[in-house]
């Protein structure tokens, strides 16, 4: 099984200089670091009869003048037939790291961050099994604003790096809070063969 997706890295530096205009401190109308979610995740692989769903989780916690810690894991496999054997396909990909980010509006924070990135494929069945695991990094940068006191909408464009091979990718997200504190909200990640389409549940504290 070949997958030519991997990860890869490109770094913010728009972001280093603030300026009077901006603050340091998060602002209370504008969008949560502290937060936990989970949900449902759905891959559509590109050239592939396959669209192998799991689950994903993700965490964020701030540290205080803009700084954060990021992370995130998530899970697909589907069972599909190949060669007429069943066969277990399996894909997970942790991505561990730290972030800076900046409102520019009451309502609105840019951000930018630096991943470690491990992926890991794998395919199982007819008594035999192969995977694939393989590390590196990965960047992005993203904005993130709170059109109301209740919606929030995202957008971000990162580059990956893992095992030499890389891409740019492509991500969006909406989330409508039902409280104060829980979430619910759609994320969509376009990488050069795979789409991740996504329905979390998000807890801010």
């Amino acid at each position: 099984m070949k997958f030519k997706s991997k990860l890869a890295i490109s770094i913010v530096a728009a972001i280093a200089a603030s300026t009077s205009a901006f603050a340091d401190d998060h602002s209370q109308n504008g969008p949560k670091w502290d937060l936990i979610e989970v949900g449902y995740v759905e891959a559509d692989i590109d050239d592939f009869d396959s669209s192998p769903s799991g689950f994903s989780g993700a965490f964020s916690k701030s540290l205080g003048k803009g700084f954060y810690l990021t992370g995130r894991y998530r899970d697909v496999s589907e069972d599909v037939v190949a060669f007429g054997q069943s066969v277990e396909l399996d894909v997970s990909q942790l991505s561990l790291g730290a972030g800076y980010s900046l409102h520019v509006t009451d309502t609105t924070d840019v951000y930018g961050q630096i991943t470690y990135e491990n992926l890991e494929l794998g395919a199982s069945g007819a008594g035999g099994s192969d995977s694939e695991d393989e590390n590196g990094f990965g960047a992005e940068i993203g904005v993130r604003s709170m059109l109301t006191e209740k919606f929030e909408l995202g957008a971000k464009i990162g580059y990956l790096d893992v095992a030499d091979e890389s891409e740019t990718t492509f991500g969006a997200s909406a989330y409508y809070y039902v409280t104060d504190s829980l979430a619910i909200g759609a994320t969509y990640e376009m990488w050069e063969d795979v789409d991740f389409m996504g329905l979390n549940l998000r807890y801010a504290f």
